[in-house]
Parts: structure tokens; sequence; C-alpha cells
């Protein structure tokens, strides 16, 4: 089951709208890109491959890949070592309360982007550089 279940997992997934197009302009604009993410890498990486993004990623962390889960930081400190860098510098968007929890520890700047089903009042108790109804709204504010 587990076997045609990532099989399934590989060939269905989809970006959120505006996903693809985000990465491609930062990765073009020379921004270092990666994603920290609860999902393990097994899945993670032929999906991002079946996709065609995978190479615009400098890093990947799954779930799999670190021993404390989110809201523990461990995974962006993780990332910030492998791409050299501080946390002031790094900016992690992500669409959970726990995405938001991990960039906190972490020490680094966080956007919320309300894709996923947690809602704007959810991050009002952290702190939040922007928060993006969508990765359109995100995109428009980094190229300010």
């Amino acid at each position: 089951f587990a076997e045609h279940s990532l099989e399934l997992q590989i060939a269905t997934t989809v970006l959120f709208p505006g996903a693809a197009e985000l990465l491609h302009d930062l990765h073009g604009r020379g921004f270092q890109l990666g994603i920290v993410s609860s999902k393990r890498s097994t899945s993670l990486n032929p999906v991002l491959e079946r996709l065609q993004v995978r190479t615009l990623l400098d890093v990947l962390l799954g779930g799999d890949m670190v021993t404390a889960p989110k809201p523990d930081p461990e995974g962006l400190l993780r990332a910030m070592a492998l791409l050299d860098c501080p946390p002031e510098k790094l900016l992690f968007c992500g669409d959970t309360i726990l995405d938001a929890g991990a960039a906190q520890g972490a020490g680094c700047h966080f956007c919320a982007v309300l894709n996923g089903t947690t809602g704007a009042e959810a991050f009002a108790s952290y702190p939040c550089d922007f928060i993006a109804p969508d990765l359109w709204a995100l995109k428009d504010w980094l190229q300010r």
C-alpha cells in the first residue's frame, strides 16, 4: 500500500497557483531558495522533479531529515547552515502556525501565506513581515 500511495502522490500532486512562477522569478533574480517541509523527502524530491522546479532549489529538507518536527526550528537552522545564511537574512514563508513557530524559534523573518487552511487571525501572535492572501500577492510584495 505504501508504495502505491507514494506513486499516486508523485503522479497527482500539483503546486499551489503561482508557486512555479514565484520560484522561477526568485531564482532568476539570484535568490537562494529552499524548502523545509514536514513531508518526507522521498516524496518531495520526485514530485518537485516531475513539476520541473527541483533544480530551482538550493536546499530541500523533508521531515524525515530532522529529529524534531516543526514548530521546532531544527529544519530552518539546518537550512540556514547549508545556505550559509544568517537568520536576519532569511525569509521563511509558510501556511501554518507550525511554520510561524519554527521561524520564530530560528530567529528569522516570516511571511504567512494563506493558501492553506489557516486563516490570518491564527498568525496574530507571531511576528510576520507580511501576510499574503496567496502566492501571487507574495510575489508582488517581494518585488517591492
